[in-house]
């Protein structure tokens, strides 16, 4: 399922119900399974919203890209999500723009203090990794 796809199942009154019944069906614990939501997703649906979604038997909600699209505090806040994944345009430079490096500790340290997850995306040099470490993203993707 695509991510806008997943948006729009989330959002619907019915959806998170069906996709807790499917989820179920297939024998997977929905505690192992991951919702990626990108910022140009959240846009375009605007007026729709995944309310309560941790309420659905342990289902996450991770916010794609972040930094890339429309980034707001305010979709962090009242999404509630339980992960943010820095964007590799800012991680693949980490070591060589001071001005990438920053970034991504800001947004380390906001996770931090949110209580919610980072991870780290184009993760693909152990100095990169080990730097990462230093900041608390615990989390990487190549």
């Amino acid at each position: 399922m695509n991510k806008e796809k997943s948006f729009l199942w989330l959002a619907r009154a019915n959806g998170k119900m069906a996709l807790l019944a499917m989820i179920t069906c297939s024998g997977v614990s929905p505690k192992r399974v991951e919702f990626e939501i990108t910022e140009t997703a959240l846009l375009r649906f605007r007026h729709r919203r995944p309310s309560d979604h941790n309420a659905v038997a342990g289902i996450s909600i991770a916010l794609d890209d972040f930094g890339t699209g429309y980034s707001s505090l305010s979709h962090i806040h009242r999404l509630g999500f339980d992960k943010l994944k820095i964007d590799k345009s800012f991680v693949m430079n980490f070591d060589r723009d001071a001005r990438c490096m920053n970034i991504t500790r800001s947004v380390a340290n906001l996770c931090q203090n949110l209580g919610i997850a980072s991870v780290a995306e184009g993760v693909e040099s152990e100095e990169i990794a080990e730097g990462l470490k230093a900041m608390g993203v615990r989390l990487a993707q190549g």
